[in-house]
């Protein structure tokens, strides 16, 4: 992957707001921050339809299959950290995975 393919994928557009520290602009976040991600095709990270490959019998595909997610979900990790508040960074810092993360935060925003 190029340094500008890499650039373009691994960060946000300006018009994705920063998550507000009580989630008032939640509703405008959301539409722009999953439209964001879905255009670098790391929603699957997200909504929990990319599971994390398993290495039960390890072969050379599952061990690229295994490297592939998670290059994917550290991209999609830094995306999402990228645009949230440090104290809800430190809220979903042990979730395993993004997808956990994400469904944490949608429950806690929406709660609201």
């Amino acid at each position: 992957m190029s340094t500008t393919l890499a650039t373009i994928t691994d960060s946000l557009p300006a018009n994705v707001p920063m998550l507000s520290t009580q989630g008032e602009n939640w509703n405008i976040f959301l539409l722009r921050f999953s439209a964001a991600v879905q255009a670098r095709n790391r929603w699957n990270h997200f909504n929990g339809s990319y599971p994390r490959p398993s290495l039960i019998s390890p072969s050379t595909q599952l061990v690229s299959d295994l490297t592939t997610w998670e290059r994917g979900e550290a991209v999609a990790r830094n995306l999402l950290l990228s645009r949230i508040p440090d104290s809800l960074a430190i809220k979903i810092q042990r979730k395993g995975t993004v997808a956990d993360a994400w469904a944490w935060i949608e429950q806690d925003q929406t709660e609201k």
